[in-house]
């Protein structure tokens, strides 16, 4: 940190250089009013000031020589058609220092300034050859002096490069905004009108596409930053005892290349953009004016970056649905917008200490309100980027997620009391209305669909169904909603799952749990020592949220799924099929379909037994009157003898089979489906009538990609499109992220992913 620090200030220091004593823009009342006031305070009055904290401005609003000095001063740096202007902005200076003691009036200060005018001598005695006209007399005044023009205007200077510097400071932490809202209009404009209407222009230009589109995607828009970790953490460990802040999950190639451009960008607003001045009153030397620049400059970006991470951090985040971005990508940008905010304001505390302790005002500056408040926000920054740690995240969800809204809420209390004295205020205002709008609609959410009698029970080794009535909820395909259990020792929680329409009532939605650690192990034991294991439990259901994705344009339509990720892409492929079926009318001879557009769809699952299938059955039932080609691979089933031989319940082996980290998702990885169980040997044998079933083996994702792609390749129709609808254990979705980097641009068809799991 220390050395990134100075790399900073020598960086500012050296294009410093290159800008000082620069002077730009024209004459400013501010620097004007700054100039007189510092001038005259070089002085002795016969004014003494009853309260010593505002000493400052105290004899300069009350004492009427004094009042007509500065007034004096102002007619000659400021222009005749500003000098209202200035005496108006003098007397703001005024009632903000002195509040209800001062009472004066732009007319009254006139007033005062006409009646002293005449009495404004020259204070210094040119008769005396030991005297400077530089310097100020050592004489006590009674009456109005005329103010020495050249420590005017070299105090004016100073307050200008002063004024500029925080200017440009304010600027950059709007560069901050701005560079973000270009982000997420730039999503807004793709999503919303290219990406939508490009399909048909794509698949006419096959050539634009292989060759630009295509290797975008492949280069840029589809894989990993690192192959086959985005989902699935990665582990730098230097030491043992660095494991648990070496975890992490890493962003995808388009959401890294973006987060490095803010990076670059905050970096490049820190050190740029400094004018100083080498013979400054202000500073005794240059680096205590680029140290002072800096940690102003520091303190503005991460006020700035506040609004934008608690409106990405928000359930209801109106940039999901503006923006067509899934959840897991704004949360990407919420933790590097957070590190980014924290980096500002440790180099903004860690300077302003500097500098304090260099000035000697260190314990004064912690007798101050504004400066306690603006430490305890740092902290509290700095304790809830640690405690956010994936390590920490994943294993224990519940514990980081109370700790996390305890941390927030006590940073933004800190950063409100910081700058109510400070200033900045309107960022705070803005980051608690964001922060207090999301929990206001989640409320009314929460409301609206009141609290219903729901059944859960045990219907896998590891897998719970929640069956509920709909209410006013209305899902579709790609959502999930949080989850209220109201139980005594879980109601103070919401969880993430995903929902589906039932299949067997039409007035029901289902919810699928996967057994892990936390709230679902004790959903788990309560139903297991209920009768039948099932239960009727009160529920509320907050969402539905998610972004829901368009596949009827596509010709074909590839769903992948593992394990008890099934339920998103089936969702999706149902409502392609319902919407087939009410589309598609017979001819008027009965026979035949009508003129909708005939999809390709094929369905791949994997997952682990025979027995995965039983909640599930009458989901995969949908399909068998319908055109889509299905397989599933039971990978550890040995072959069809075997996977109906045993009749006992077997034990839950782990809560994480599938060999990966214990990662908190929030997708329909985390959700299954119910169905009555049937015996195995005849599930088994009226699935494989109408299901292409294998056993101990995976899917070999790379083979079967290349041989669809290939087979629509040869295809001389116009319209190839093709979709990849995936949702699985993270490494599988991350391996498919690969292939289809990998393979992309070999096609001039569309190809387009779309990824049903989030990561929370």
């Amino acid at each position: 940190m220390l050395q990134l620090l100075n790399i900073l200030i020598i960086l500012s220091l050296i294009n410093a250089s290159l800008t000082s004593g620069k002077i730009v823009g024209d004459s400013d009342v501010e620097s004007t009013i700054i100039g007189c006031q510092f001038t005259v305070k070089d002085y002795a009055f016969g004014c003494v000031p009853e309260d010593i904290s505002k000493s400052f401005w105290e004899c300069s609003c009350i004492y009427e020589p004094i009042i007509t000095s500065i007034i004096d001063c102002f007619q000659d740096f400021v222009s005749e058609t500003r000098l209202n202007e200035a005496i108006e902005e003098f007397s703001k200076y005024c009632s903000d220092t002195l509040e209800d003691r001062f009472e004066l009036s732009r007319v009254d200060l006139w007033d005062i300034y006409y009646n002293g005018s005449n009495y404004i001598i020259d204070p210094v005695d040119k008769d005396d050859p030991l005297n400077d006209s530089t310097v100020p007399s050592n004489k006590t005044f009674y009456v109005p002096i005329k103010l020495d023009q050249a420590r005017v205007k070299m105090y004016y200077n100073d307050m200008r490069i002063f004024n500029y510097n925080l200017s440009t400071s304010t600027l950059s932490g709007k560069v901050i905004c701005y560079y973000w809202s270009i982000i997420f209009l730039g999503f807004f404009f793709y999503n919303s009108f290219v990406h939508n209407n490009s399909l048909s222009l794509l698949n006419k230009n096959r050539k634009f596409n292989k060759t630009i589109i295509n290797k975008v995607k492949k280069y840029i828009t589809i894989p990993n930053t690192i192959p086959n970790r985005h989902h699935f953490p990665c582990s730098f460990p230097i030491l043992e005892a660095t494991k648990i802040f070496s975890s992490a999950l890493i962003p995808s190639r388009l959401e890294t290349i973006i987060v490095t451009l803010y990076i670059i960008l905050n970096i490049y607003l820190l050190v740029f953009g400094y004018q100083v001045n080498p013979k400054s009153s202000f500073f005794p030397t240059v680096p205590d004016q680029v140290a002072r620049y800096l940690a102003d400059r520091s303190g503005i970006i991460a006020l700035d970056n506040v609004p934008i991470l608690i409106l990405l951090a928000g359930r209801n985040s109106i940039l999901t649905w503006f923006t067509g971005l899934p959840y897991s990508s704004l949360i990407v940008y919420h933790k590097w917008i957070s590190r980014g905010m924290v980096f500002n304001a440790l180099i903004h505390s860690f300077l302003y200490l500097v500098i304090s302790c260099e000035n000697g005002t260190l314990g004064s500056s912690m007798r101050e309100s504004y400066f306690i408040w603006g430490v305890i926000a740092t902290l509290f920054g700095v304790a809830i980027i640690l405690q956010a740690v994936h390590f920490l995240r994943s294993r224990w969800y519940e514990t980081f997620l109370i700790i996390h809204i305890i941390f927030a809420s006590i940073f933004l209390i800190g950063m409100i009391n910081h700058c109510l004295e400070v200033g900045w205020i309107g960022y705070t205002v803005a980051s608690i209305s964001l922060w207090a709008l999301d929990r206001l609609i989640r409320l009314i959410r929460i409301l609206k669909f009141g609290i219903q009698k729901a059944t859960i029970k045990l219907v896998g080794d590891t897998t719970l169904q929640l069956s509920v009535p709909k209410s006013c909820l209305k899902p579709y395909p790609g959502c999930y909603v949080f989850v209220y259990f109201w139980l005594p020792t879980t109601f103070w929680q919401s969880h993430p799952f995903c929902v589906i329409e039932s299949v067997t009532d039409d007035n029901e939605v289902s919810i699928f749990i996967q057994v892990k650690e936390g709230i679902t192990k004790k959903l788990y034991n309560y139903v297991q020592n209920c009768p039948n294991q099932a239960a009727k439990v009160n529920v509320s259901l907050e969402g539905p949220y998610g972004v829901y994705y368009n596949l009827e344009k596509y010709k074909t339509i590839l769903f992948f799924a593992g394990g008890t990720g099934i339920p998103g892409p089936f969702y999706h492929l149902e409502n392609i099929i319902r919407g087939t079926r009410k589309n598609n009318k017979p001819s008027q001879d009965g026979e035949g379909e009508g003129q909708q557009k005939q999809q390709y769809l094929k369905l791949y699952w994997s997952t682990k037994k025979l027995k995965d299938l039983e909640w599930f059955h009458n989901e995969l039932k949908v399909l068998k009157s319908s055109r889509t080609a299905t397989s599933i691979y039971l990978t550890r089933e040995k072959d069809a003898k075997s996977a109906t031989e045993s009749g006992d319940d077997r034990e839950i082996i782990s809560m994480m089979e599938d060999g990966t980290e214990n990662t908190h998702l929030l997708s329909s990885e985390n959700s299954t489906f119910l169905s009555t169980k049937v015996p195995e040997e005849a599930l088994l044998k009226e699935l494989e009538t109408f299901i292409d079933i294998s056993f101990n083996r995976r899917p070999n994702i790379e083979k079967i990609m290349k041989q669809e792609f290939d087979s629509y390749q040869e295809l001389g129709s116009v319209d190839r499109s093709i979709a990849i609808v995936f949702c699985g254990p993270a490494i599988m979705c991350d391996q498919i992220r690969e292939v289809v980097a990998k393979l992309v641009d070999n096609y001039d068809q569309v190809i387009d992913i779309y990824e049903e799991l989030q990561v929370w």
